[in-house]
């Protein structure tokens, strides 16, 4: 009077195991992009005060805007990494390309230090640190995405 009911058995494959040399490599990634954001966490305040000239009240309102600004800024490119087709180059690599160039440029716009009005620098400062921050953000976000995508194993 009962059914036997077919029950298949799921064999989960066994994860592939990370390389010490790939994760080495992944490991000097994070060096480049930290060199760029502890440069700019060490040197940067005293660029804007004592070089360029902008008053620490100015500069310490400029990193608060940009704190709240990252707080905005990384679910949406994480939103933008998720929905997003992968291209040839993959899901991260054209983001990783595109915001380290981005980035970089954009550390050295920051210390360049154009002579201009003290509102002038102000606008600069602003422009270019915010501008810092979204395309960090396009290196940070894609590249801590990786360690969920390079392995199934989570030990």
């Amino acid at each position: 009077m009962t059914k036997a009911s077919a029950v298949t058995a799921v064999t989960p494959t066994a994860p592939i195991p990370i390389k010490a040399a790939e994760k080495t490599a992944f490991t000097f990634g994070s060096i480049g992009k930290n060199i760029l954001f502890w440069g700019i966490g060490t040197f940067l305040l005293v660029f804007f005060t004592d070089v360029f000239g902008l008053s620490p009240a100015a500069v310490g309102t400029l990193f608060l805007v940009a704190r709240i600004m990252d707080a905005i800024n990384d679910p949406i490119v994480g939103y933008i990494l998720d929905h997003l087709p992968p291209t040839r180059w993959g899901r991260f690599r054209p983001w990783l390309l595109l915001g380290g160039i981005l980035a970089g440029l954009n550390f050295a716009a920051m210390f360049l230090g154009p002579e201009l009005s003290y509102t002038g620098k102000l606008i600069y400062a602003y422009v270019t640190y915010l501008i810092f921050g979204i395309t960090f953000d396009l290196v940070d976000v894609p590249y801590a995405s990786l360690m969920v995508t390079m392995t199934q194993d989570f030990n």
